[in-house]
């Protein structure tokens, strides 16, 4: 009986502890509740694009290659920004290229940043972004 209980004791501890200390990946650190995160999907037709899971500031828009807060990382063509973050706040739109996007399923304004410079643009927790191209 005493080592029936010791197994079951056990068996639950290490259950807690699995429960408790989470995988530590970087979409581990982000905390937000579907559907309430934000994200950026690349269907560019060939280019990376820059997302970013934090911002640094209450802008909605910050003027340069660099955002200011360290969590960025490049999406490929086809590929989703939630697969590194759960909630992406932001992405850039690269000097000399325009940007076409839609929002939450409409068409935005093209990102014209042909002869001036990158641009990051920042989206809300709820906002689902898709990079429908970029010519450069």
């Amino acid at each position: 009986m005493r080592k029936r209980l010791s197994c079951v004791l056990t068996t639950l501890v290490l259950a807690g502890s699995a429960v408790l200390i989470p995988a530590q990946t970087a979409a581990a650190t982000d905390a937000c509740a579907e559907p309430w995160c934000g994200d950026v999907d690349n269907r560019s037709g060939g280019h990376d694009i820059m997302v970013a899971g934090c911002w640094p500031n209450n802008e909605p828009f910050i003027y340069g290659d660099s955002l200011g807060c360290s969590r960025t990382v490049e999406v490929a063509n086809g590929k989703d920004g939630d697969d590194t973050y759960w909630d992406i706040d932001g992405f850039r739109a690269y000097k000399g290229c325009i940007t076409s996007w839609t929002k939450n399923g409409v068409t935005q304004s093209r990102l014209d940043r042909k002869g001036i410079g990158s641009l990051w643009v920042k989206i809300s927790n709820d906002v689902n972004v898709v990079i429908t191209g970029i010519t450069c």
